[in-house]
């Protein structure tokens, strides 16, 4: 059953989990952690806020063995820029249905506390079953 957000705790918990999914589980340091944190949040509404960026930081590094560094390479700069945007259409190659209409989905695994559970989203991010 989903709960609804009361406190900006749990909206703290959410983007920190959205960031380490876009990120694909591959954030080493902080540095890794800004470069998919910002393509992340350049369509959001709320400005470059760092208190907020920090305190996400702060609920990933509780959760995941992510070091405070902040130097990267050029070369894993680009990556997690990629990871950070929009998955491609490649993705999208499981044939399911979301209302009532066939549509292609993308598998996605939703980590919470301790357990992993596989779900099936059309482009839209629309659940869908799988056929």
């Amino acid at each position: 059953m989903v709960t609804k957000r009361t406190t900006p705790e749990d909206d703290y918990d959410r983007l920190a989990e959205r960031v380490w999914q876009r990120g694909r589980g591959k954030i080493k340091n902080k540095a890794d952690f800004i470069a998919v944190y910002d393509t992340y949040m350049k369509e959001s509404n709320i400005p470059r806020d760092r208190g907020v960026r920090e305190k996400v930081f702060g609920r990933i590094q509780r959760q995941h063995k992510v070091s405070p560094a902040i130097q990267i390479t050029k070369k894993r700069l680009g990556v997690f820029v990629k990871a950070g945007e929009k998955p491609s259409p490649a993705e999208f190659n499981i044939l399911g249905t979301s209302k009532g209409r066939r549509v292609y989905v993308r598998r996605t695994i939703i980590k919470y506390k301790g357990s992993s559970k596989t779900v099936y989203r059309d482009k839209k991010g629309r659940f869908a079953k799988v056929q």
